[in-house]
């Protein structure tokens, strides 16, 4: 698994199965912890809590 560090750009995609679509997010790293990091989106500036248990 490569290292995320502050300032990588990693994407997300969010699936909706209830209607077959997904939205993909293009996240930039602002906080990194020992088992999460939190990304915000460059289009809507969400942020995003992931730990890094759910990415692969």
């Amino acid at each position: 698994m490569k290292t995320i560090n502050k300032g990588d750009i990693v994407y997300y995609t969010r699936v909706f199965p209830e209607t077959g679509t997904y939205d993909l997010c293009d996240l930039v790293v602002r906080t990194v912890m020992d088992n999460w990091f939190c990304g915000v989106d460059k289009k809507d500036k969400r942020a995003y809590l992931l730990g890094f248990n759910e990415i692969d």
